[in-house]
């Protein structure tokens, strides 16, 4: 393939034929900002609409504050942060409006040039600090998803049923893949975000040849790049791919507030498996840490690419970087009782100033849980995913656990009694202890838990709180003697590895509760 990331069977290769599991972000409210990300979750939740508000108080100053909302959403710290961070790529969610004029009346395409500034901004700079970046139509002519997620006018995916916005989505993408055709740092062109939710159907048979039509006019003028396509309802059903449409395809799923379990993601890697063709979860997050460090761990030992849907949010604790709403925010979103105008101007101002990267915080945490690393925390029932024998072994198979039931292990809560499922975080607190999934031991199991560790650090600190738990302890197959005290076992370990695995053996019936490392 030269010099581009490709495609091999199941698994994704850079150009010099090593390996790759992209490990990312995405840059989510920037070229289409959704409602919630600006704390809004009536009838401002979308840009064509928030371009409403901000006209209506900014009047000959809108351009002005989307100029420096662009400037400032997303700067040149922003990719400094990503890439000191760990990630490797950035997926770019572009609204089509950003990139051509609207138009409902013949299938002529006016591009923007605006907008396509952005996206070399954004390539330049994922270039700059050693990043891929993945290419997604978020909102297409038409509508795909019928949200306010793809900028729909009204909340139906017209794309399908219109040959107007099909033929102008044709020339978007083949646009799209012209301009970028020699770019090494564009690893994907992600066709269309999370087409057809479930009420809208009846209209999936569109879906598969739409995506052959798009794939064969891109290869026309760009052979180089992979092409994602992403299932019906969410991104989460792949019975629309009945077939493997070429050998440089990845197929796309998104994956929240559902168990961090194998079960969940089984019909994906059933059709990875048919189709011989790498997986990718394009999205997932807005959850609670104990999640991430379960779920993004799983991705990565079933050598899935993941992406974490959303590195910037507002007044939040679950998200790379989060800024604050300025005070008095709610009352600009009020559609039927408007503001004086310099009252609502001066907020919109402050909000422009909030955004900023040197006015946000940075939760460091978010990354450590998503790639188990440096100080994080897990739970005992989100051991390791590399199956029986290597993860993890039971010697009384148990029959009834809510979650990790093919595993035939006892997950349990924290008294011991059965796991009632809790598995959403939408807002900044976090899910309480009392309720994650712990496991049940009996004499002879064992659970293993990897962890990483930056270069920067060569100890790290354990701490195994557990119920009536006796167990021998061990870090990369080393026996350790931890320190037992109050139902925790503090253990502290030197290790020159980046990634290491603490393996508990159970010598009796106990409980593994929660597992931090320091």
């Amino acid at each position: 393939m030269g010099k581009f990331m490709y495609v091999k069977d199941k698994s994704l290769y850079d150009k010099d034929d090593n390996k790759v599991i992209l490990r990312g972000v995405g840059l989510g409210g920037w070229m289409l900002p959704e409602g919630y990300m600006w704390g809004s979750h009536k009838y401002y939740n979308r840009p064509r609409r928030f371009e409403e508000l901000i006209e209506y108080y900014m009047e000959d100053k809108s351009s002005y504050f989307w100029d420096q909302y662009y400037k400032t959403w997303i700067s040149d710290n922003d990719y400094k942060l990503i890439k000191e961070h760990g990630y490797d790529s950035v997926r770019l969610p572009i609204n089509y409006r950003m990139i051509m004029e609207e138009n409902d009346k013949d299938s002529k395409v006016v591009f923007k040039e605006y907008g396509f500034d952005l996206i070399d901004y954004t390539i330049q700079k994922s270039k700059e600090n050693d990043l891929y970046v993945i290419l997604d139509i978020h909102g297409a002519p038409g509508g795909q998803t019928g949200a306010n997620i793809d900028d729909s006018k009204d909340d139906y995916p017209h794309l399908y049923e219109n040959r107007i916005y099909q033929e102008q989505l044709i020339t978007l993408w083949k646009e799209i893949a012209h301009r970028y055709k020699d770019e090494e740092s564009v690893v994907m062109l992600d066709l269309l975000n999370e087409p057809i939710p479930k009420h809208h159907n009846h209209l999936n048979k569109y879906l598969e040849p739409l995506h052959e039509e798009l794939i064969k006019e891109i290869r026309t003028v760009n052979q180089n790049h992979i092409i994602s396509v992403e299932g019906c309802n969410w991104a989460t059903d792949f019975s629309t791919f009945t077939k493997r449409y070429e050998d440089n395809i990845i197929i796309h799923f998104h994956k929240y507030w559902n168990a961090p379990e194998q079960a969940t993601i089984k019909r994906f890697l059933d059709k990875s498996e048919e189709l011989n063709l790498p997986l990718y979860m394009g999205e997932g997050g807005e959850n609670d840490l104990y999640w991430y460090s379960s779920n993004f761990k799983m991705y990565y030992q079933n050598e899935i690419s993941w992406n974490f849907w959303a590195y910037k949010k507002r007044d939040n604790h679950n998200s790379v970087i989060s800024y604050r709403l300025p005070e008095g925010w709610h009352k600009i979103l009020d559609k039927e009782n408007r503001l004086p105008k310099e009252e609502g101007k001066k907020l919109l101002l402050q909000f422009l100033e909030n955004i900023k990267f040197e006015n946000c915080e940075v939760n460091q945490t978010v990354t450590n849980h998503l790639f188990c690393k440096d100080e994080f925390f897990t739970t005992g029932g989100s051991y390791d995913f590399f199956g029986e024998g290597e993860s993890f072994s039971v010697t009384e198979p148990y029959h009834d656990s809510p979650i990790r039931k093919e595993d035939k292990t006892n997950i349990v809560d924290k008294d011991g009694n059965k796991f009632e499922g809790v598995y959403g975080c939408h807002n900044k607190e976090q899910i309480k202890e009392e309720i994650f999934p712990y496991v049940k031991t009996n004499p002879g199991d064992f659970y293993n838990y990897s962890f990483a560790k930056s270069n920067k650090k060569d100890t790290t600190f354990i701490s195994i709180t557990h119920l009536n738990l006796d167990a021998d302890i061990y870090v990369n197959s080393e026996i350790v003697e931890p320190e037992s005290k109050d139902g925790v076992y503090y253990i502290e370990v030197k290790t020159n590895r980046s990634d290491n695995i603490l393996t508990i053996e159970s010598l009796n019936n106990g409980i593994i509760k929660v597992i931090k490392f320091k």
